[in-house]
């Protein structure tokens, strides 16, 4: 009886993010420039030829994924620098069943994501099983929130539809996310998303290790001792950069990742700009950036500016009160950024926000401190309509 009634109680705020994200997938399907995604020649190879188990949705699907065509030429005018971009709309184009085909599939790899956060009951029935303390339920409701107003979010619209595995692992990896303080699922989840892709969960499971250090730190010794350890760790990385590599290969399932980044620095294919350029790239391509270097600009000037104003108002609120939702989501924000500089300085391959754009609603959680729900979800809904409206510019 209580099960039914915990199926029963839907989230209203979730439902309408859900239904947002599946109208922006469908509308950004049918604009995207086919083709214009990370490493999109050798993922599709990879998602047509690897035998995905039967607990992998693609298994399902093998039969319809066999028949998706490849990229034959995409014209596209962009680069780096450029403030414009233009895509040739005549040969930028997939045919309508594969649009449609993708679109189910992004659906239904993100079913699950959607299931959670609109079924706030059984998923806090969920959070708390083997924990001895209760997880606080106005902490988890406010990063459902988040999780829910992230899924809209321009560049997570952008990864969430890309033509390979690392579509089923962002899924996973916001579950994880979601059930972070529930080690037994945390586990299990590190474990399903290895068997997929170790290079892409090397970074899920080093944020899993760095968030229960730090709230041990944390809550043991203080934040001063988090901070201290967060700059260490990313001055460690800044300083030991590329060199790293050399005892990385010698990992057998972490070889041909490291290989391959190892051949690039000695061909000048990455690192052509400082090390401290990197995050900016990794800002970028979290708002949006896409694998041909296309770029909104107005989502930057409208970005830049509002992140500022919250941060003096995160600030002002911070000195005035103890409140320990900012506390919380204070140190989900140093983690977040530890793993990330910690992995970009690192690596020069893991630049891209492809990467964490699993912890885009750790980020958007501290906004849901100082503004409503609502706000943030306008906000955000504006910045993708923003999106997709440049992105059909570009074509005319």
């Amino acid at each position: 009886m209580k099960s039914k009634l915990l199926l029963t109680d839907v989230s209203k705020f979730s439902l309408i993010c859900s239904i947002l994200f599946i109208f922006f997938t469908v509308f950004a399907r049918f604009i995207l420039p086919f083709g214009d995604e990370p490493d999109f020649d050798f993922r599709l190879y990879d998602l047509l030829n690897t035998n995905h188990s039967i607990f992998s949705p693609y298994f399902y699907v093998k039969d319809f994924l066999s028949t998706f065509l490849g990229m034959n030429v995409c014209p596209i005018r962009s680069t780096a620098t450029s403030l414009w971009a233009h895509i040739d709309f005549t040969h930028c184009r997939e045919s309508i069943m594969q649009i449609i085909g993708r679109i189910f599939l992004t659906i239904s790899i993100f079913s699950p994501v959607l299931f959670f956060t609109c079924f706030r009951g059984f998923s806090y029935s969920i959070v708390n099983i083997f924990n001895k303390t209760k997880f606080s339920k106005s902490v988890f409701n406010k990063k459902l929130d988040a999780v829910s107003i992230a899924l809209i979010f321009p560049s997570f619209i952008y990864l969430s539809g890309i033509l390979a595995q690392e579509q089923l692992l962002l899924s996973l990896a916001l579950i994880m996310i979601i059930f972070i303080e529930n080690w037994l699922i945390v586990i299990f989840l590190l474990g399903v998303m290895a068997g997929i892709d170790i290079g892409n969960t090397t970074v899920y499971l080093t944020f899993i290790l760095f968030y229960y250090f730090f709230k041990y730190i944390d809550k043991n010794f203080g934040r001063k001792y988090v901070l201290i350890f967060s700059i260490s760790i990313v001055i460690f990385a800044f300083v030991v950069g590329g060199l790293i590599l050399n005892y990385v290969s010698g990992f057998s399932v972490l070889s041909d990742k490291a290989t391959a980044m190892q051949y690039k620095i000695e061909n000048a294919y990455v690192d052509k700009y400082p090390k401290y350029v990197r995050p900016f790239i990794t800002f970028s391509s979290a708002v949006f950036m896409s694998s041909e270097s296309i770029k909104v600009i107005l989502l930057y000037i409208i970005l830049l500016p509002a992140l500022f104003l919250s941060y003096l108002k995160i600030s002002k609120i911070s000195k005035i009160s103890n409140d320990d939702f900012i506390s919380f989501f204070k140190l989900q924000l140093i983690i977040s950024f530890t793993t990330i500089l910690f992995f970009i300085f690192l690596f020069p391959d893991y630049s891209y926000a492809k990467y964490y754009i699993f912890l885009l609603p750790l980020f958007i959680s501290i906004f849901l401190v100082i503004y409503s729900k609502f706000k943030v979800l306008i906000f955000t809904s504006l910045l993708t309509m923003i999106w997709l409206i440049n992105m059909l510019a570009y074509m005319l």
